[in-house]
């Protein structure tokens, strides 16, 4: 009973130790704000944007392969310009990758 006293006590206070340092000194819930706002489109006209620009590349040039990392993110890039998210610092932490696999199945079902 001791031993389990001690341990929820050490857990507490290392709880609360993580929470705060979550929170505070890597800015936690800004961090789930730009998730709110970029993955999960809260503000939906960047990944509109983004995907119109995908798709009509795809349609107007097909020698490029716009499922490079190099092309989306570029692509990426623009759209945060474009929609005016640049002085946004955590939509600086967006990337878009794709994985080999993924990339080389998609190019062949043209």
């Amino acid at each position: 009973n001791t031993l389990q006293e001690g341990i929820s006590v050490q857990y507490d206070l290392a709880n609360t130790t993580l929470c705060h340092l979550l929170i505070n000194n890597f800015n936690l819930k800004e961090h789930l704000v730009a998730v709110r706002n970029y993955l999960l489109m809260n503000k939906g006209d960047l990944m509109d944007y983004l995907c119109r620009t995908l798709v009509n590349g795809m349609y107007e040039d097909q020698t490029i392969n716009w499922l490079s990392q190099a092309n989306l993110n570029s692509a990426l890039g623009n759209a945060i310009r474009v929609c005016g998210y640049e002085n946004d610092p955590y939509v600086q932490n967006l990337q878009l990758t794709i994985k080999p696999d993924c990339s080389r199945s998609m190019r062949e079902s043209r």
